[in-house]
């Protein structure tokens, strides 16, 4: 694992398949080292964003405005945009 603690949390809880990159305003979790793929219909979730997502919850916001607010119609309303936030957590 690369990195250290984030703001008091460890980032050791996370294996060698993460990667932490520090910045001057936070960090940035890689998940892997490629993208990975799921199907929801057949209830197959990408195994590293369950794991981070898990690892992420307890700091993770709670209020949020929604995603998308320019463009013709609205995408992402509230309760979608916390839907995707949300998206991981009982996988």
């Amino acid at each position: 694992m690369r990195g250290g603690d984030m703001r008091g949390g460890e980032v050791g809880a996370l294996n060698s398949r993460f990667v932490v990159r520090r910045f001057c305003r936070g960090i940035l979790i890689q998940a892997g080292s490629r993208p990975q793929l799921g199907d929801a219909e057949r209830n197959v979730w990408p195994e590293l964003y369950v794991k981070l997502s898990k690892y992420l919850k307890p700091i993770r916001i709670t209020k949020h405005r929604p995603f998308q607010y320019a463009g013709p119609g609205l995408r992402f309303d509230l309760e979608r945009s916390q839907a995707w936030l949300r998206r991981f957590d009982e996988r």
